[in-house]
């Protein structure tokens, strides 16, 4: 879908008028996608006076998530990972298309055995786009109690 995503308007203001009726970008946070449409646009040298064009096109988009090793690696290696480092996954509860389901999301949870934990938002795979508050308070909250209660236990 990236790779047929368009990449150029006439305006700012097309731009965004276009992203905002996607279906899409629909399930983002309205924040979220007014940074979006703000930080991924930029004028378009090539155009017309005024046109604008995605920072990084479709194809770059699909190069992106074509080419991720490391997170191959990352997945073969998991099991290997010190149990005493803790795990926290924040999951989707909602979009099964490219995360796989609930059967993906226990095998991604338990590859690794050991300080594990894991909670399920009802939202799709692009949690911090679309919940980006229960987001960072979840990210908040597990650091918090793995990192300050430590280091007030240790004063």
């Amino acid at each position: 879908m990236a790779a047929q995503r368009r990449s150029t308007w006439n305006s700012q203001e097309e731009a965004a008028a276009g992203f905002k009726k996607s279906p899409f970008f629909a399930a983002w946070d309205p924040t979220v996608l007014d940074k979006y449409i703000q930080y991924a646009i930029a004028p378009n040298p090539g155009g017309p006076e005024g046109s604008v064009m995605l920072k990084m096109s479709g194809v770059q988009e699909c190069i992106v998530f074509l080419d991720h090793p490391t997170s191959h690696e990352t997945w073969f290696l998991l099991p290997r990972l010190n149990p005493r480092i803790d795990l926290f996954y924040i999951l989707s509860g909602k979009d099964t298309s490219v995360v796989g389901g609930e059967r993906a999301s226990r095998e991604t949870v338990w590859r690794r055995r050991g300080k594990v934990s894991n909670v399920v938002l009802p939202v799709g795979h692009l949690i911090p786009q679309e919940a980006p508050e229960e987001f960072a308070k979840l990210v908040v909250d597990f650091l918090v109690q793995k990192y300050v209660n430590i280091s007030k236990a240790a004063v």
